[in-house]
């Protein structure tokens, strides 16, 4: 599961390596507790004057998922309720976000519109759903939850049906992309 498509000028792998290090950057400081500015994901797959970069921030107050130009200007928030919204990742398309949200009590993946519009749970699991991805073609989320014990990686379908549990190791497997 990975952002696919990915082009800036004729290069193709820069993408892919601005996309790791914002990546990466956002589980070294999600590990860190700092959620001040966390979780930037992009949907490369337009001109880069044309990207948008969805992240998570608490500048409000509580954590809740915002969207800018890949410039920083258009700064817009997407949710806003009292629990936290996070993790935000753009479908392959780009018409869609799926994020993490508390809202019910726990950690459950919801999607969305690109303008906070036609928010949708798609897990409902008393224990842990977290961190989705999406498949390149669009059709599967993956995501990980401790549903079973410990950390595990699971898929399912893009409107939240057919879960499957992937690996099963007594050791935390996490963070699909």
């Amino acid at each position: 599961f990975a952002q696919s498509g990915l082009i800036i000028g004729r290069m193709r792998t820069l993408p892919y390596l601005v996309f790791a290090v914002l990546g990466f950057g956002a589980v070294a400081f999600a590990s860190c507790g700092d959620s001040s500015e966390t979780s930037p994901s992009a949907f490369l797959d337009t001109p880069l004057s044309e990207t948008r970069i969805a992240f998570h921030s608490n500048r409000d107050g509580d954590d809740q998922i915002y969207v800018m130009n890949w410039d920083g200007s258009e700064q817009t928030r997407l949710t806003n309720n009292s629990a936290k919204d996070v993790f935000p990742t753009w479908s392959p398309d780009g018409r869609e976000l799926a994020f993490v949200s508390i809202r019910d009590g726990n950690s459950e993946i919801y999607v969305m519109g690109t303008n906070g519009n036609r928010q949708r749970r798609l897990t409902d699991h008393p224990d842990v759903d977290t961190r989705p991805t999406w498949s390149p073609d669009g059709s599967r989320i993956a995501f990980y939850s401790d549903r079973d014990g410990n950390p595990e990686i699971y898929t399912m379908d893009a409107a939240g049906g057919n879960v499957t549990r992937l690996t099963d190791d007594p050791s935390d497997d996490a963070f699909p992309a």
